[in-house]
């Protein structure tokens, strides 16, 4: 019975050390901008009152083919985590579009300028960090002409805050026209604040 309540004890003592170094993890940097030009659509509104710019546009290719492309404007000193980081542990930029039959979402998300490995000292392994203004670029594809709307949603955590961000999006298509919407801006619901 004793060393079952040492087993307990080291457990606890365990989690407690894994909690700390994750919340520590949560502080750590260089700020460029991208250009993005042919934009046919464009949402003009600014973040107010976040550490952090996002904004969305889209760009049409042919007939039919579009570029969603969503760029995060960060602070100096601010970084998110790549979707290509290879990393358990952080929440990575992560970009939904709902599920509609007018509109499929084509090839992989593009990330430019690519992120850079680094070696991360509370992971002890390594991720895939953005410190720079960086787009993300999705392909879509009209495949029928019926106007609709559908919903979307930008998850990211931002350091070293360490604040889980949800950023959601309207994609419309009118008379042929395509448009994006940014509509609501808000921390992850499993985030309580300090």
């Amino acid at each position: 019975m004793q060393e079952l309540s040492l087993n307990n004890q080291k457990m606890t003592r365990i989690s407690i050390l894994f909690f700390l170094l994750f919340c520590i993890a949560c502080t750590s940097q260089n700020n460029q901008s991208n250009d993005v030009s042919a934009i046919v659509e464009k949402d003009n509104s600014k973040v107010i009152n976040e550490p952090f710019g996002i904004e969305f546009q889209i760009e049409k290719l042919a007939d039919n083919e579009y570029d969603f492309l969503v760029t995060i404007e960060l602070e100096s000193g601010s970084y998110i985590i790549s979707p290509y980081s290879q990393d358990n542990t952080y929440m990575h930029f992560d970009l939904s579009i709902n599920d509609t039959e007018n509109l499929i979402v084509r090839e992989e998300l593009l990330e430019i300028p690519n992120s850079v490995t680094e070696f991360d000292p509370i992971l002890l392994e390594p991720v895939r960090f953005v410190r720079v203004n960086t787009t993300y670029k999705q392909k879509l594809k009209v495949v029928k002409q019926d106007d609709f709307e559908v919903a979307g949603l930008v998850g990211f955590l931002l350091e070293p805050i360490c604040i889980p961000y949800e950023v959601e999006f309207m994609i419309s298509y009118h008379s042929g026209k395509m448009k994006v919407k940014k509509t609501n801006i808000k921390t992850h619901p499993s985030y309580k604040g300090r």
